[in-house]
């Protein structure tokens, strides 16, 4: 080839390759603005989608993997940012209503810190609004249940099922229960004869404590505080996968295929799960057996724990309204979640709270003693009289409420009235919202909101003084029809391990060596965000109440 031929050669391949990098340039630009102008169009989308109100334009959403790994950030906030932004996230807007859009992933939300808002988005029999299914897949293992429910004829299908379980016969025996399992964590845990008792983490008392009530009032086991966890031959017992499953809750969020890898913890919790599965579908059918084989004579000899107050209220039902016999397992289980761990939580919140106000722990002891005295256990009938008791428990869920968020989404196009910010002409607001348009109810911040709590940053029970027993104030177990069906359960068997613990012992915070009550303050009361929010482990030292 002669030397002008190649020279013309390499001059047409550079001229070639010059014009395809620029082809590739233009088509790279034009990617480019057909993304920017897609995420525009999508912002755009989105605006409608949260009624253009006010809020955080941000690049990531807090719900996902990266939110997950960064806890707290300016462009990631993290899955515990309605924790830690609660003293500002509405301030910096002068709104209780606002939103959320993240542009990169296109994800659009409202959070509201309002009370009215949560009432007309919280759902029931007749609502525009519904809680959407994604929010509840991981707590639909067992089946379907109330908690899990969209809304509609489906929800109160469940609640009429469970309502009529919560007796005042369970009432009675939840009582009792919380009074013997007291007695018997002072003789398991050698406190009978002490006079002072150092605890690392309070939270292992009360989730054992919870753990046991639910068992023998939810379930109808005949639980012990001392019971062995493994049967002599090494079989699990009852006792044993109940704890492994409550305390593995959180994997009920992971994809079924990841739970089956060969990891220990993983096959403990299949055992668990198993297990207690075996057992329900036995219960269900021995219960079914003993309710509809009774005489006359025995209608009203029957055990008074939830699950066999369901089973009587579903098999009472006419046909086309009973639950199968899986929803009946899934709202059990529903029990143990919701009715064991937010107690739990709540109660080492309010025994930590109580160690760093020893004024209120006095003015509670006083009320105790003059309602009860000091020689006998109190009874059901006491628990009204003790009004300072409970109010510490609603005080504690107030600042530390352990359901702590509520997804909702709306199911037609609809108007949401949010109410003006404090200060403005009182009234409300109407947005309108799309079809789809989803909205998270910030317990957090309505529990920090100073339109309803005064000081909330204060641990007071003072703001709980002549307030019904039923009140909306206590919002920390929501408001309007789907409002915790629990809550009752909770405060009764609250305030019978309180009244007991306050009559006999003084709480004070345990320091760890060279620390000072500023730093265990500040290390304790850290918000743990899992399932459920509580604080950080609880370190306590119970010193005896000398009795004259």
């Amino acid at each position: 080839m002669s030397h002008n031929a190649l020279t013309g050669l390499l001059s047409g391949g550079l001229a070639s390759i010059s014009m395809d990098s620029h082809t590739l340039s233009l088509a790279g630009m034009g990617l480019v603005v057909v993304f920017v102008v897609s995420k525009v169009m999508a912002y755009r989308d989105n605006l409608k989608r949260v009624g253009h109100l006010p809020g955080y334009r941000l690049p990531l959403f807090p719900y996902t993997i990266l939110g997950m790994m960064f806890k707290n950030s300016n462009l990631i906030p993290g899955y515990q940012f309605l924790w830690n932004w609660r003293s500002s996230m509405y301030k910096r807007f002068k709104q209780d209503t606002i939103s959320y859009i993240s542009w990169f992933s296109g994800r659009a939300l409202i959070f509201t810190s309002n009370v009215e808002v949560m009432r007309q988005v919280a759902g029931g029999t007749k609502s525009d609004f519904i809680k959407p299914a994604q929010a509840s897949e991981g707590i639909l293992i067992w089946g379907s249940n109330i908690l899990a429910s969209e809304g509609g004829e489906h929800w109160r299908a469940h609640r009429r099922i469970m309502a009529p379980a919560f007796s005042q016969g369970l009432y009675e025996l939840l009582w009792k229960t919380s009074i013997s399992l007291y007695r018997q964590m002072l003789a398991g845990e050698g406190w009978e004869t002490k006079k002072v008792a150092q605890v690392s983490r309070a939270q292992d008392f009360t989730y054992k404590f919870a753990l046991l009530t639910i068992g023998v009032c939810g379930f109808g086991f005949h639980f012990n505080w001392t019971d062995p966890m493994i049967t002599v031959d090494g079989d699990m017992t009852l006792t044993k996968a109940f704890e492994i499953f409550d305390h593995n809750q959180v994997l009920v969020l992971l994809p079924w295929w990841l739970l089956r890898l060969p990891i220990k913890r993983f096959k403990e919790y299949r055992r668990a799960t198993a297990k207690l599965t075996e057992w329900m579908v036995g219960q269900i059918a021995e219960r079914k057996e003993l309710i509809n084989s009774r005489t006359e004579d025995d209608k009203e000899k029957l055990r008074e724990d939830l699950f066999t107050r369901m089973v009587k209220a579903n098999e009472e039902e006419l046909k086309k309204f009973r639950l199968a016999d899986q929803e009946l397992i899934g709202n059990i289980f529903i029990i143990l979640l919701a009715g064991h761990e937010t107690t739990a939580q709540t109660l080492a919140a309010t025994l930590a709270q109580l160690a760093l106000h020893p004024e209120i722990q006095d003015e509670i002891f006083e009320q105790i003693i003059s309602v009860v005295g000091l020689n006998r256990d109190p009874d059901l009938e006491d628990y009204r009289s003790l009004t300072k008791v409970l109010a510490a428990f609603y005080e504690g869920t107030r600042m530390y409420p352990a359901g702590h968020i509520m997804f909702r989404q709306a199911q037609v196009d609809t108007i949401l009235h949010v109410e003006n910010p404090v200060g403005e002409t009182p009234g409300t607001t109407p947005v309108p919202l799309p079809k789809g348009a989803n909205i998270v109810v910030d317990v957090i911040g309505v529990q920090y909101n100073e339109r309803y709590f005064e000081e909330p940053f204060k641990f007071k029970i003072s703001r709980w003084a002549d307030m019904p027993h039923e009140s909306e104030a206590a919002s920390a177990f929501s408001v309007g029809p789907r409002a915790c069906i629990g809550r009752k359960f909770a405060a009764t068997e609250a305030v019978a391990f309180l009244t007991m613990m306050l009559r006999d012992w003084k709480i004070e915070p345990l320091l760890e060596a060279g620390e000072t009550l500023g730093q265990w303050e500040k290390r304790v009361f850290q918000g743990n965000v899992m399932l459920s929010l509580g604080i950080q482990s609880a370190s306590l030292k119970f010193v005896r109440r000398e009795r004259s």
